[in-house]
């Protein structure tokens, strides 16, 4: 124990003695200047007008299917979860699984839904 306790003093003083990367000075002539690029605003077309619409659709339906993946997928996760727990609290001796009862699946799986959709939505 004693061991230990010297190793991690003794690294704890040589991580403070030695200097971080971001404390070393650097000449001035070492710092590159700052350099700008010259920006110039996009023309309006009825090709881009077009164009915008039809990415907004594709990404609105792409949304969804994310949000229902994702219900889908966080009321499979409740399920088990409810499962494992059922399963993990059951103190018969006969062992196996022990499932919930079927209002706890809804309630659990419809929150698992609910939460998933809320997820899948967002990202």
């Amino acid at each position: 124990m004693s061991y230990r306790l010297v190793l991690l003093i003794a690294l704890l003083v040589l991580a403070a003695t030695t200097t971080a990367e971001g404390q070393s000075s650097q000449p001035i002539v070492a710092t590159r200047p700052p350099r700008f690029e010259s920006w110039q605003p996009v023309a309006p077309s009825d090709r881009g007008i077009a164009a915008a619409a039809t990415q907004v659709v594709a990404a609105s339906q792409d949304r969804t299917r994310h949000a229902l993946i994702g219900g889908a997928i966080g009321t499979v996760a409740g399920v088990v979860f409810c499962t494992a727990v059922s399963t993990l609290s059951d103190d018969s001796a006969d062992g196996g699984l022990s499932f919930c009862p079927l209002d706890s699946y809804l309630l659990i799986g419809g929150a698992g839904f609910a939460l998933g959709f809320a997820i899948g939505w967002i990202s």
